[in-house]
């Protein structure tokens, strides 16, 4: 089985509060050799494209779909990358990235390997939103300023963040909370309605084939008489972290919410690459969640 990660250097002054401190993690070594091999094939290969399969702000992503172009040495390492994210565990939700770009590995090589890893994981498993590679400002224009915590709520449950072009000032950090400690807050908050509570449960607990973000958002940040006091908890234990090119960090979206700060200027559209995936075990929830629904 292809290791994707492997342990790295405590980063824990990048970190707020630096109590526990996060495990850092970056590219296995085997993983790395195969970024440079896909990193010098670049050229041949046919350049990313666009895919709409939905109507939904989920229902498109970059794929790459003809793979004859390359070696069969780098369609073997594909195969095994993609299938070494859809095997993927965390005991926390929470992994944190440094290292995952250098002089070699730079955004071609990032994007070119998450719309390869997203066709792969869709052919392999004949399930479309399997695996969502959706760049900023693909469909759209990208945003400016701060990003209050959320979860996305896309079918698809794990959500890989690599950041390239930031601002060098270090602000923009992510912010990171666990979604058990939101939960917390809205028990305790006396202005949050039971039907509130009990729907916020109701989105995180379950997959689902259509993305409720819209939904969750309003009910953390809409004009609703507990958003201050809620904003202000979460505000108060949210995790900062600053993260520079090359960072990055994987969360489950049902377990972890996340957002950014302020950031220098305006959002660049290659500020990170986004990979949206689904693994083995949540895959297979969203199937037996779907065919309940029916």
């Amino acid at each position: 089985m292809h290791t994707l990660f492997t342990p790295t250097r405590d980063l824990r002054s990048r970190v707020f509060p630096p109590s526990p401190p996060p495990r850092w993690f970056t590219w296995s070594t085997r993983a790395r050799e195969a970024l440079y091999l896909l990193s010098d094939e670049i050229p041949s290969l046919p350049k990313p494209t666009l895919e709409y399969f939905g109507p939904a702000e989920y229902g498109y992503s970059i794929g790459c779909e003809v793979r004859d172009s390359i070696s069969a040495q780098l369609r073997q390492h594909i195969d095994s990358i993609a299938m070494a994210f859809h095997r993927i565990r965390t005991e926390t939700g929470l992994l944190l990235f440094d290292n995952l770009m250098d002089q070699c590995i730079d955004g071609n090589t990032i994007r070119s390997l998450f719309a390869l890893v997203r066709s792969t994981l869709v052919a392999k498993t004949g399930d479309s939103m399997v695996a969502i590679y959706a760049p900023l400002g693909a469909v759209g224009g990208t945003a400016q300023g701060d990003f209050p915590l959320h979860a996305d709520l896309y079918p698809p449950a794990y959500l890989l963040n690599v950041f390239d072009h930031v601002p060098s000032d270090g602000s923009g950090a992510s912010l990171l909370l666990p979604m058990e400690a939101l939960l917390r807050m809205v028990d305790t908050l006396p202005s949050i309605p039971i039907k509130v509570n009990q729907r916020l449960r109701e989105l995180v607990a379950r997959p689902s084939e259509v993305d409720h973000y819209e939904e969750f958002y309003d009910l953390l940040h809409g004009e609703h008489p507990w958003t201050a006091a809620l904003e202000g908890a979460m505000a108060d234990q949210a995790l900062r972290v600053a993260l520079s090119r090359g960072q990055g960090y994987l969360v489950h979206d049902r377990h972890w919410l996340h957002g950014r700060e302020r950031p220098r200027g305006r959002v660049r559209k290659d500020r990170l690459h986004r990979l949206i995936f689904d693994t083995e075990r949540t895959l297979k929830a969203r199937r037996i969640e779907a065919r309940h629904a029916r």
